[in-house]
């Protein structure tokens, strides 16, 4: 069963490579499919700077 959820995209992206039922559900084709889609969603996701972060450190220079 699941013990905790993941504390972040990253941690759930790496999850759902192990998820046997979603590969059985989807087919081994649509899941590498969507694996894909969903790490490409993280890496975009990741490099986004935000505004607390322009705020932080823009701020002082």
């Amino acid at each position: 069963g699941i013990k905790t959820l993941p504390y972040s995209l990253r941690e759930a992206v790496e999850e759902l490579k192990n998820d046997s039922v979603l590969v059985e559900t989807l087919g081994e084709h649509a899941f590498k499919q969507y694996v894909e889609a969903k790490t490409a969603e993280y890496d975009e996701y990741r490099l986004q700077v935000t505004q607390w972060e322009i705020e932080r450190y823009l701020e002082k220079i």
